[in-house]
């Protein structure tokens, strides 16, 4: 792993959103802003609005047709910030990203070094920052047990999946079917969250896969006869068009459910979109074809027949063991976010493996080290400030530090404890300062 091209900053703020307006007033240019909810998203870009700073939100909540549109928008500079789930971000290709600021926390390093990876690939000085507060600490101490519910509960939900599709046991394998999360977790009374967590474990275990962010194309295979064709063409001609088209752009569509591209059809019967729709809606009701038009609805696919819930099969021993591995990438996440002394990339790249890499110099821990170092003239003068300051005895620290106006407060507590441990010095009980 090499080491970080940008400058990491991590920050702990009672007000994230009065932190993320400061450090976009002072890093100007293109910038990616992580949400945890698409919710979130809405939020901040409205607040950001408010600051006349240009931004947009992006979630799978978005038709594909507007989510396009905005990254379009962003892409090309008209919209300066994109404030975003993790639903953003998959084969962008901007290279003068000047900040990637992660409002929430990331659960793993694992997603925010590839999120925060998208600043700076110009090579130009660019910024990733993470802003936290201390409920997000408690947030990811909690998460373990929130993201692996218990057996009870994937069995309980999966019913109430079963009975919200009205999937009868013994069937679905292989099936599609549209899947609004927010409806099913209301009719149910169920936590989305909740919810949400139990369809991955479902998806882990080999059950179904469930996506928000999905585009199927129109699909079509033909069901009636090829010897009917030819009558189909001579009572509804104004179909013959299309027909031909599919037959001869899509090889095996007598065998097999092919996709299909509608624009590409009218392109070739020199028609429009809707007319070819409506030209294929024709034919499934006179059931030549089984026509599944394009979807950009949230999915659920079952990828097993649907099983009783009380047999439903949850291999326990892995589900435990990957709880395990899941705790050990949020506490490394933990220690990532909250350390004030560990080089930010040397961290990262012993995380990933790489036990050479130097230490960046470049990220905040780094640069507060630096500011922290003493050369010995600094040493000396701070040394000497101090020594004169108590020559009135008894004098206390906070009095000795207010009188020296002109010293660094973090460089008089080094020099003072380094006088303190090599006996130059003695500090009491309450305080006071004194020569020994």
């Amino acid at each position: 792993m090499k080491g970080l091209i940008y400058h990491s900053a991590f920050f702990k703020a009672d007000s994230k959103i009065n932190k993320l307006i400061e450090v976009l007033k002072n890093v100007e240019g293109s910038s990616i802003i992580y949400c945890r909810t698409r919710k979130t998203t809405k939020q901040v870009s409205q607040l950001l609005a408010l600051q006349n700073i240009p931004a947009d939100f992006y979630n799978a909540g978005l038709l594909q047709e507007e989510r396009n549109a905005r990254q379009d928008a962003w892409t090309n500079n008209s919209t300066r910030v994109m404030v975003c789930t993790n639903a953003f971000g998959m084969g962008i290709d901007k290279p003068d990203v000047r900040t990637v600021i992660h409002y929430d926390v990331p659960d793993c390093l694992e997603n925010y070094y590839q999120e925060a990876g998208r600043a700076g690939r110009d090579g130009k000085k660019a910024y990733a920052v993470l802003i936290y507060h201390i409920e997000d600490v408690d947030w990811m101490n909690g998460l373990a047990d929130v993201r692996f519910p218990s057996v009870y509960n994937i069995k309980k939900v999966y019913q109430s999946l079963a009975d919200f599709l009205q999937i009868p046991v013994g069937i679905g394998d292989g099936n599609y079917y549209d899947f609004d999360l927010g409806e099913f977790a209301g009719n149910f009374n169920i936590d989305i969250q909740l919810a949400i967590n139990v369809l991955k474990v479902l998806e882990q275990e080999g059950h179904l896969t469930f996506t928000e962010n999905i585009f199927l194309p129109s699909q079509v295979n033909f069901i009636a006869p090829k010897m009917l064709l030819d009558d189909l063409e001579q009572s509804h001609p104004a179909l013959e068009p299309v027909i031909k088209c599919l037959l001869r752009t899509y090889e095996g569509i007598y065998d097999n459910r092919v996709s299909i591209n509608e624009k590409l059809i009218a392109k070739l019967t020199r028609t429009t979109i809707d007319s070819v729709r409506n030209s294929l809606q024709q034919l499934k009701a006179l059931h030549i074809i089984d026509y599944l038009p394009q979807k950009e609805t949230p999915q659920i696919h079952f990828l097993l027949n649907r099983a009783p819930a009380e047999f439903l099969y949850i291999d326990n021993k892995a589900y435990q063991l990957r709880k395990q591995q899941f705790e050990a990438r949020v506490n490394a996440m933990l220690v990532y976010m909250q350390s004030q002394s560990l080089c930010r990339s040397k961290y990262l790249g012993n995380y990933f493996g790489d036990a050479d890499i130097q230490d960046c110099g470049i990220c905040d821990n780094c640069l507060t080290q630096k500011n922290k170092s003493l050369s010995a003239k600094e040493f000396g003068s701070i040394r000497d400030k101090i020594m004169a300051g108590i020559i009135k005895e008894n004098m206390p620290v906070k009095e000795l530090l207010r009188q020296l106006t002109d010293v660094d407060k973090e460089k008089f507590w080094q020099v003072l404890e380094h006088l303190q441990s090599e006996r130059k010095i003695m500090i009491d009980g309450i305080g006071r300062v004194t020569k020994k």
